[in-house]
């Protein structure tokens, strides 16, 4: 995905929050999908309003992390994620 892309999730999908981890089942799909907490808080951000970028200016703000490279592991993942069917 770019930057400015915003992705939304798909309307097949549920999702909990236990402990640490998050749970996403792709009920089109009968597909359970677990997500650590970086996965899973970037999940909760795809709401179909943020952008990509927007995604990352949240996880540098919260993870103190490299922007370039929070950059490039969210925009991967959220690849993985539209690959799976579970965001458009």
């Amino acid at each position: 995905m770019e930057l400015a892309d915003i992705p939304v999730r798909t309307s097949e999908t549920v999702s909990r929050v236990i402990e640490s981890d998050t749970f996403v089942v792709d009920v089109g799909q009968s597909q359970l999908h677990d997500m650590n907490e970086v996965g899973g808080r970037i999940w909760e951000l795809v709401d179909g309003k943020r952008s990509v970028a927007g995604i990352v200016d949240v996880l540098v703000d919260e993870y103190e992390v490299d922007r370039s490279r929070a950059a490039l592991e969210t925009r991967a993942f959220l690849d993985k994620l539209r690959e799976r069917g579970l965001i458009g």
